[in-house]
């Protein structure tokens, strides 16, 4: 039994893809309670959660007041919830309504305003001025609200003049430069059409009209931006000029959960914390829209697009991401909440540890194992997670040498080892 045991798992050594596993790590899992897909942090401590609006629905909100360690649940039900300081918030919901608090969410106001659309999207770019985005409805779509008092009242802004029609992402730099992406339909025949305002809203020029489906668009100033979508032909564009030119980025083959390389396939969300370091959420072609099953990744670039690396991978799929500092970055997707305390890891394979001067012996093992550092590399952080990034060890002392892991089940683990100069160096290794 025994031989037949280590038989399995060396073949298991030798055969299991390499799954990515960096900082991004599961933080909540509610399974099938309700689907999450936006998600929003006033700060590294403030954070909110819902969704639903990618599967047709709206859910109850989560929250949390530390980073994440504990999330709560509660009322009203959404598709999108957005914060402009600690007390003052917003929730989409259905038959335009939108929510308010003043209290960082002890309690709600609805607000009824002049849409009779579901609600889909919120984004305010201070406390006074915002805009919501509205569901098609007939012969009155093509629309959405805005708001300059806070949200008390709203106001209907016209994007398509069209027999229906609406905007799936919006986004806004400054009180008066914004840009849509969205659909709309006159005498039956439709249109997908990428929108500029100057004027705050209150008129459209529409700048392309192709048969791209648009999902999200971040803009870092008014010149340098991204359009993120698809759906069997994912795709991210990005402009220097403001959106009077685009250009094509690249998306490279994904690593699936279950090992093997696939295309991508639509591209969910995308954020940038300056005009070079960005990430985006996706699934793969074998994924279906609107469908909780499937694989979710997070991709980086570091050069503002011109390349993308695969950062993650889950086994549900991935819709945005919140990133608040080089150290508290959120994820969501399905029924799961993703938190990542090191957002430039990328993961190096189990070629580049072992080709390192670095040994971990024995493996496969049964309890213990030990380090041998025979150049003695400087190492500031040392963790031991499973495929799907949760920790079961942790240090901060480049002093060990030596790991009691009689408490873990069988299995395939991860070691991974971040030297002082910001690189890491990543093994798998089996628990008999």
């Amino acid at each position: 039994m025994k031989a037949n045991q280590l038989l399995l798992f060396f073949f298991l050594l030798l055969f299991t893809p390499l799954l990515l596993f960096p900082q991004w790590q599961e933080q909540l899992d509610i399974g099938l309670y309700t689907h999450l897909d936006r998600i929003f942090f006033i700060n590294e401590n403030s954070g909110w959660a819902i969704g639903g609006s990618s599967i047709g629905d709206n859910s109850p909100y989560f929250f949390t007041i530390d980073g994440g360690t504990n999330w709560d649940t509660t009322t009203p039900y959404g598709t999108d919830i957005i914060f402009v300081n600690e007390n003052m918030g917003f929730i989409a919901a259905p038959n335009g309504v939108i929510y308010k608090t003043t209290d960082g969410g002890s309690n709600w106001t609805s607000i009824m305003t002049p849409a009779t659309q579901d609600v889909m999207k919120l984004f305010f770019i201070d406390e006074d001025n915002g805009w919501a985005t509205l569901g098609g409805d007939g012969n009155i779509g093509g629309k959405i609200l805005h708001t300059i008092d806070s949200g008390d009242t709203w106001e209907i802004q016209e994007v398509f003049i069209a027999d229906d029609g609406a905007l799936n992402c919006i986004f806004f730099i400054n009180q008066n430069n914004g840009w849509g992406g969205g659909w709309y339909f006159i005498n039956g025949n439709g249109h997908s059409s990428f929108v500029v305002t100057e004027d705050s809203g209150n008129t459209w020029s529409e700048i392309a009209d192709d048969y791209l489906l648009y999902n999200d668009i971040f803009f870092f100033d008014q010149n340098n931006g991204w359009v993120v979508g698809g759906l069997d032909n994912p795709f991210i564009l990005h402009t220097i000029d403001g959106g009077d030119s685009w250009t094509g980025q690249t998306l490279p083959e994904l690593n699936t959960w279950s090992g093997g390389t696939v295309n991508p396939g639509a591209v969910y969300s995308v954020q940038f914390i300056n005009e070079t370091d960005g990430w985006i959420t996706c699934i793969d072609e074998n994924g279906v829209v609107g469908n909780p099953e499937g694989n979710g990744y997070i991709l980086i670039t570091t050069d503002g697009g011109m390349t993308w690396q695969q950062q993650y991978v889950s086994n549900t799929p991935i819709y945005d991401t919140c990133i608040i500092d080089e150290t508290h970055a959120w994820a969501v997707g399905a029924g799961k909440i993703y938190f990542n305390d090191d957002i430039y890891h990328i993961p190096i394979g189990v070629s580049d540890f072992e080709n390192s001067t670095v040994n971990i012996l024995p493996n496969p093992f049964y309890d213990t194992i030990k380090i041998q550092n025979s150049q003695n590399l400087e190492f500031e952080m040392l963790t031991i997670s499973n495929g799907i990034g949760s920790i079961y060890f942790r240090s901060n002392e480049d002093s060990v040498k030596q790991i009691d892991l009689s408490y873990l089940p069988s299995g395939i683990y991860f070691i991974t080892l971040k030297t002082k100069q910001g690189h890491y160096l990543t093994n798998k290794i089996i628990k008999l």
